[in-house]
């Protein structure tokens, strides 16, 4: 995927064109008391470092391939994220051994 080069510029277009109105929905959700807790507030906010490290890598001139790498470190990088990832694993490991809640 990340060695076609048409599949890599339509990635980048779409993740800095919508950089302005992951920015604005973000800083509404902190205005209204945002806290990622539970499954759709986590992506949210994985979505939005994502995108957000994407972009700010593309300004500094990395390549595309690096950004997108160092954006999805900086999602697996961040606590909430993590904590939830963690989570969800231990829930599901539970699961497969039988171990009830």
């Amino acid at each position: 995927m990340l060695s076609d080069e048409i599949v890599l510029n339509n990635l980048d277009e779409a993740l800095r064109t919508i950089l302005t109105p992951i920015c604005k929905t973000m800083d509404r959700l902190f205005d209204i008391g945002f806290t990622p807790v539970g499954d759709i507030p986590t992506i949210t906010l994985a979505i939005a470092i994502f995108i957000w490290r994407y972009n700010e890598c593309r300004d500094l001139g990395v390549s595309i391939e690096d950004s997108l790498k160092i954006a999805q470190g900086s999602v697996l990088q961040n606590p909430n994220i993590s904590r939830h990832l963690a989570q969800k694993g231990f829930i599901v490991i539970n699961n497969i051994a039988g171990v009830e809640e």
